[in-house]
């Protein structure tokens, strides 16, 4: 493992551990075995080595969930229904990698330069979602507006699945979730 990969794994495991104001970087160089001289040179702020860990965790998740929608002959409202499905089966396969974005996602360090980086690497699903909006697969919304909360309700999602205490309710609120959410954005014509 580089030393990179020894920071990595570090900082998410202490950040599980101990929350992202708990996990001090002497304490993320003690884990790694480096000097906090070392994990200084590879990341000079806390703020930068939670971002960079961010962004190569998020990276991975988004390159993988459209390698799984970019099949070829599926329909954009299929493609659409598996980013939700998808998403949920990432996280669970990856339940340290999950609670570590999690806890990024909804803390100080998510700051507007991760948001920026975060919906770059998000730009072709969110072309889906701009794309379902326009073909009527999708409610009529923004979908700047839209895409976020549809990432935001899946990591919600995925926090209860992962967390619950059997595989019975696991599979109930992953099913249910992803009825609820899809319920909840796709196009309707009914008056309201």
């Amino acid at each position: 493992m580089t030393t990179k990969e020894q920071i990595t794994q570090a900082t998410i495991d202490l950040t599980n551990e101990l929350g992202l104001n708990g996990a001090a970087t002497s304490k993320i160089a003690r884990k790694a075995g480096i000097a906090i001289g070392t994990l200084f040179h590879h990341f000079p702020t806390k703020q930068e080595l939670v971002e960079t860990v961010f962004l190569g965790i998020y990276g991975d998740y988004v390159e993988w969930l459209s390698q799984k929608v970019n099949e070829h002959g599926v329909s954009l409202k299929k493609q659409l229904k598996m980013i939700l499905r998808e998403s949920i089966v990432y996280w669970l396969s990856k339940p340290e990698k999950f609670d570590f974005v999690y806890q990024v996602f909804y803390s100080k360090y998510y700051t507007e330069s991760i948001e920026t980086r975060t919906e770059a690497l998000q730009s072709e699903i969110v072309s889906k979602i701009k794309n379902g909006v326009e073909q009527k697969i999708l409610r009529t919304s923004e979908a700047e507006l839209l895409s976020p909360m549809i990432f935001h309700s899946i990591m919600t999602n995925s926090r209860l699945v992962i967390s619950a205490p059997s595989e019975t309710l696991r599979t109930r609120y992953r099913k249910e979730g992803q009825r609820f959410l899809w319920n909840a954005i796709k196009f309707t014509d009914k008056p309201k």
